[in-house]
């Protein structure tokens, strides 16, 4: 099932969905929910605990404030030319800065739509000509072209435009071997 979950003071955004979508209230689904007042939380607070990999060093939990994740998210936006019209084909983690911050709060910031996947090399390519951005790792597009090359002739051609209709493809994580980049 597809659905779209709203506030009640922004209902009237998501009309143009209900014949596509099952539209829910958050409301009726916070029910029940302890009573937690608004509060609006200071910039230098708080906002995300992040377990790095240890990449570099020892894995630890990383603070991130409300500041750095806007601060990011305008930064990145901008960079990218992210904007409400954008359709993100979401397939990365979001346990993980790239799937959580980078990915998701980026779309989420400009209001731009989020498809939400699992990671399958050719469920993601037949998504793919709903999109316009998509955000990988190097072994996710290791495993695209793997699915691709082992395809037939038609589903390539048919692969290949989706591709390249959308506006960004981007790798992060690790660095993306040159050859693969080329592809």
């Amino acid at each position: 099932m597809r659905g779209v979950l709203v506030s009640e003071e922004h209902e009237d955004l998501v009309d143009p969905l209900r014949d596509a979508f099952k539209v829910r209230s958050l409301e009726p689904l916070m029910d029940g929910v302890a009573n937690v007042p608004s509060v609006r939380a200071s910039s230098d607070a708080a906002a995300l605990l992040l377990y790095t990999s240890g990449t570099t060093g020892k894995p630890k939990g990383a603070v991130l404030t409300h500041a750095n994740l806007s601060i990011q998210q305008k930064v990145v936006a901008e960079a990218w030319g992210m904007t409400k019209d954008d359709v993100l084909l979401h397939a990365l983690p979001l346990h993980h800065m790239h799937g959580l911050c980078i990915a998701l709060l980026n779309a989420l910031g400009v209001g731009a739509t989020s498809h939400m996947m699992s990671f399958d090399a050719p469920k993601i390519w037949d998504a793919m000509e709903h999109a316009s951005v998509f955000m990988a790792v190097p072994a996710m597009y290791h495993r695209l072209f793997a699915a691709f090359d082992a395809a037939d002739e038609t589903t390539r051609a048919s692969w290949g435009k989706s591709a390249k209709a959308l506006r960004l493809a981007t790798s992060g994580s690790a660095a993306l071997p040159v050859g693969l980049a080329s592809r």
